[in-house]
C-alpha cells in the first residue's frame, strides 16, 4: 500500500471541489434563487448540474469517512454506504461526528428556518441524515434507474464539517480543513 489517511483527504477535497462548482453554477443559472433547493431533492431538483455535484458530494463524504478509517485503522475500508463506513470507525470517532453533528444542528436549522418552515421540510436526526446521505453517490451515479429519488439534504454541510472537524482532531494533515 503506497499512500497514507492525507491522500485520501487530498482526493475528497477534489471530488468536494468540483461538487461546489458543479453546485455554483446551478444557482448562477437560476438567478440565485434556488441555493436552499439543494436540500431537498426530488425530480424537479434535476438540473445537468445538480446530479453531477451530488454524485460528487457523495463521494467526497465517503472519502472522508475511509481516511478516518485508514488513520485509525492503517488499512483501507471498500464500499460506498456511508451508514456502513460511519458505523465501522472507532468509538472516538463516532462520538466526536455525533456530538459535532448535534452541538452545530440548531444553528443550521436557524440559517435555513423560513425555507424549512415553507416547504415543510422534516427535522431529521443524525442517525437519519446519515441514511438519507448513505448511497448518495450510487443512486445519483445511476439516477436513470430510479427517477423517483428523494432526498433531504438539509444537514448534508453539517454532516461534512462534522466529518471535517474529525479530521482536523485527528491531526494527521499538516493543516486544517475548512
Amino acid at each position: 500500500m503506497d499512500y497514507k489517511a492525507t491522500d485520501i483527504v487530498y482526493q475528497a477535497q477534489k471530488f468536494e471541489n468540483a461538487s461546489l462548482i458543479l453546485e455554483q453554477n446551478h444557482i448562477k443559472k437560476n438567478n440565485n434563487l434556488v441555493k436552499e433547493k439543494t436540500l431537498i431533492l426530488n425530480k424537479q431538483s434535476f438540473t445537468h448540474e445538480i446530479e453531477p455535484a451530488l454524485t460528487l458530494c457523495g463521494l467526497s463524504l465517503e472519502l472522508y469517512l475511509k481516511a478516518i478509517y485508514f488513520h485509525e485503522n492503517g488499512k483501507p475500508k471498500n464500499g460506498h454506504d456511508i451508514f456502513k463506513l460511519y458505523n465501522s470507525l472507532s468509538p472516538n470517532s463516532k462520538n466526536s461526528i455525533i456530538n459535532f453533528f448535534n452541538t452545530n444542528k440548531e444553528s443550521f436549522i436557524k440559517i435555513y428556518e423560513n425555507f424549512i418552515t415553507h416547504n415543510h421540510i422534516k427535522i431529521i436526526s443524525f442517525e437519519e441524515t446519515l441514511k438519507e446521505l448513505s448511497d448518495i453517490f450510487i443512486s445519483m451515479r445511476y439516477m436513470y434507474e430510479n427517477l423517483s429519488i428523494q432526498k433531504n439534504l438539509l444537514f448534508r454541510e453539517l454532516m461534512r464539517q462534522s466529518f471535517v472537524n474529525r479530521i482536523n482532531e485527528l491531526n494527521f494533515l499538516d493543516y486544517l480543513l475548512d
